[in-house]
């Protein structure tokens, strides 16, 4: 065989093999966004959430963060995937709340978190608060839920049926069945 042949011999065979490789390589695939519940219902669907409340002032007052946002006109509430919010206090240390949804209502004044709901201040995360749901209003900066509640400290834990907490003056209130244990110094 002259190297002509032999040139265009490999160059095809190359050729060939690079294309059947090719066919047989998995295409990239774009991911689609997962499917929201209601999807039908929503006409409004936005990813990578980051909603922020300012006073007459300019100052920030709280923060909502979410995977997802979708708006159902129906009912006209905006339901957010794995919300985190924080309520921002003058001079004291932020207060932040996550869970696995969240569900603002209409007037934008009370938020609802549901699913595994934690709650501590930002600074100091040994201090933290957990229950099935909340309600947050973050204009009052005040939590409440008459679900059980988990306190967990440093020095011990106390469980409790309902709680409010009145961020702007530091004050927390265990309703019903308050139970503790605490260790000594």
């Amino acid at each position: 065989m002259n190297s002509k042949r032999l040139k265009l011999f490999l160059s095809l065979t190359a050729s060939v093999l690079i294309l059947l490789a090719w066919g047989f390589m998995e295409p990239e695939r774009i991911p689609a966004p997962p499917q929201p519940e209601h999807i039908g219902e929503a006409d409004t669907y936005v990813t990578g959430v980051s909603i922020q409340q300012y006073d007459l002032s300019g100052r920030l007052t709280h923060s909502i963060k979410g995977l997802r946002i979708r708006h159902l006109p129906s009912t006209d509430h905006t339901l957010i995937d794995e919300p985190v919010v924080t309520l921002y206090r003058e001079n004291k240390a932020p207060i932040r709340a996550q869970a696995l949804l969240g569900d603002l209502e209409p007037n934008h004044d009370v938020f609802w978190l549901r699913g595994e709901v934690v709650l501590y201040n930002q600074i100091d995360q040994r201090y933290r608060f957990e229950t099935p749901y909340l309600k947050i209003i973050p204009a009052q900066q005040q939590a409440e839920t008459d679900a059980e509640v988990a306190l967990y400290q440093p020095i011990g834990n106390t469980h409790a049926t309902g709680m409010t907490a009145n961020f702007a003056n530091d004050k927390l209130q265990l309703h019903h069945a308050v139970r503790g244990r605490y260790e000594p110094n």
